[in-house]
């Protein structure tokens, strides 16, 4: 039966990283497109319904009256809405968009043209179901596909109501859909790039780290097989060990396990060999003690003759013990008094421990006051931020609001004595605009200046944040500091208990001391007693050392066995 060929460690680890990450960009590209395209075609709807309220709101305000048919002619009060397509054409300018008035299901005044003979589609009818929406249950009509001239568009259809509530007709917007269609597969293509960028980035990285592990499993590897031949001349890399995840702690444990175990070794071959020569020194330390014994029978005959000399020596030995009973007093009274000052010096440490915890809570208080103004600062930098947005929105109303004060004016001029009185109104409304523009204007400067003191202050805020942060990893290590002082000092005191404790009984010995001396006097008198006794024990002991001899030669081949073992391992 054949081994089944199995996936490496390196192998299966980038596949349990990458293939999340691949499903995890598709999801969330697929997602981002989808969100994307909806929200352009939402704001492409409203952008429509805008226009279609601002078309209505104009026709009002120069028009006022209803809506009604004069012949072939639609009429809003006495404002003749067909003649006047050139109306139509200005409200819709650049916008690429295109507007229709509807009185009933058909067009009376609209800016689309047939794409054969580029006329106006006037007296053309809507589709069934706008014409069910909007006329008979009075809604709004929403699309994105509705085909007009063969074309897409995105469009809105919007009820038109007379003064007594009855519908009338529609205003219709529409926009065609390869504009926005474009828009849309522009964003969804660089929404692909960045997700491609963003999987090729992390692969890398994935395979960079991956790789590097397997780098270090593959060297363990390697180091293992040899530790299993014997060979202790291995290294551990110091890019291995300097490493802070678990490879580190590994490569660290094996280089402690190495240099434990080389140093058992090579202790055990030191103390082979020690045994080896001790064996052969022993062997030869029987031998010489054979011929020895017989000088100690002589020297035994010596030993009553010093007897008497060594009872002198007794006694001047023991004047000399009694002064240095007298210096190791002093010595117990000098280690009291340095016990005293490591308990005053205990105190002291104590009292300073206390002030850096307090200064620590101090700094932690600080460091949450800080945080609590960063964040007000923050959200004041956000808040200049959507005023200046308005600001933005204020001038574009008002850009807008100039715009129609010129049309408006236009109008009047075309109206000749009837409009003079619309032309005053439209030159008010073109000064307000003015002044609403400059009034913006010198709002935004001041939102500038505003914005860049804000960023200045937040800017200010991150730098004390880092200062903070320091003086706070500073005060950690103070205290781990104390701590390691408040150790060594606890170590002094209890050594110093000690040598205290040591010196009384150092006191204590002297005395006993003097008491042996003094007994070894009256020793010295049976040792020549002892020496008849000696030399009969010198026969045991010939026959202990031929015992000696035979356990030596055994210990010599017991170290030998040892030192072949040991060949195994190569240092």
């Amino acid at each position: 039966m054949q081994n089944k060929k199995k996936l490496s460690v390196k192998t299966k680890i980038l596949l349990v990283a990458l293939v999340p990450l691949v499903l995890m960009a598709t999801v969330v590209t697929t997602y981002a497109v989808s969100s994307m395209r909806t929200g352009i075609q939402d704001e492409a709807i409203e952008g429509l319904h805008t226009l279609c309220n601002s078309i209505m709101e104009a026709y009002d305000g120069f028009a006022p009256g209803d809506y009604k048919m004069d012949g072939d002619n639609l009429m809003k009060g006495d404002y003749n809405v067909t003649e006047h397509v050139e109306i139509v054409d200005k409200l819709v300018g650049n916008s690429n968009a295109e507007f229709t008035v509807f009185f009933g299901d058909t067009r009376m005044c609209t800016s689309l043209k047939d794409a054969k003979t580029r006329e106006r589609m006037v007296g053309t009818k809507c589709s069934d179901q706008v014409a069910q929406t909007c006329l008979k249950d009075g809604k709004e009509f929403q699309s994105t596909s509705v085909k007009i001239n063969s074309q897409n568009y995105y469009v809105i259809y919007v009820p038109v109501k007379n003064e007594d509530g009855s519908i009338v007709g529609m205003i219709f917007a529409g926009k065609p859909s390869e504009d926005i269609d474009s828009i849309i597969r522009m964003h969804m293509i660089a929404i692909i790039i960045v997700a491609v960028l963003f999987a090729i980035v992390a692969a890398v990285i994935v395979f960079f780290v991956v790789n590097r592990v397997c780098n270090v499993i593959n060297k363990t590897s390697g180091i293992l097989d040899k530790l299993s031949e014997g060979d202790l001349n291995v290294t551990i890399e110091n890019n291995i060990i300097s490493r802070g995840d678990e490879l580190g702690v590994m490569g660290r444990a094996m280089k402690n396990l190495i240099e434990q175990l080389r140093s058992v070794v090579t202790n055990i071959k030191d103390s082979s060999n020690v045994l080896n020569d001790s064996s052969r020194d022993l062997d030869q330390f029987s031998k010489d003690t054979n011929d020895t014994s017989v000088e100690i029978t002589r020297a035994v005959d010596d030993m009553s003759q010093g007897a008497v000399s060594q009872a002198e020596d007794i006694e001047n030995a023991t004047l000399e013990v009694g002064s240095m009973g007298s210096a190791i007093e002093q010595i117990v009274s000098k280690v009291g008094n340095l016990y005293d000052s490591s308990v005053e010096i205990e105190k002291s440490k104590n009292e300073a421990a206390e002030i850096v915890n307090e200064l620590a809570a101090s700094s932690d208080h600080t460091f949450q006051a800080v945080e609590r103004i960063d964040k007000q600062v923050k959200l004041t930098d956000e808040s200049v931020t959507k005023i200046q947005d308005a600001v933005s929105l204020i001038t574009s109303i008002a850009e807008e609001t100039n715009l129609l004060s010129l049309n408006a004016s236009i109008e009047a001029a075309r109206a000749g004595e009837a409009g003079k009185g619309f032309a005053v109104v439209a030159t008010e409304i073109q000064k307000l605009a003015e002044e609403s523009n400059q009034s913006a204007s010198s709002i935004a400067d001041v939102i500038n200046n505003l914005s860049m003191e804000s960023k200045n202050t937040v800017d200010a805020m991150n730098e004390m944040h880092e200062i903070i942060v320091d003086q706070q990893k500073k005060l950690k290590e103070t205290e781990r500091n104390f701590a390691v002082l408040s150790q060594g000092i606890q170590s002094s005191l209890e050594a110093i208990s000690e040598i205290r404790n040591d010196s009384e009984v150092c006191d204590s010995a002297r005395t006993k001391v003097i008491d042996i001396i003094q007994n070894l006097s009256a020793v010295s008198e049976q040792n020549a007693a002892a020496t008849e006794e000696t030399s009969a024990s010198m026969q045991q002991l010939d026959s202990t050392m031929t015992i000696l001899a035979d356990k030596s030669e055994q210990l010599g081949q017991l170290a030998d066995g040892m030192n072949q073992d040991l060949e195994f391992f190569k240092m």
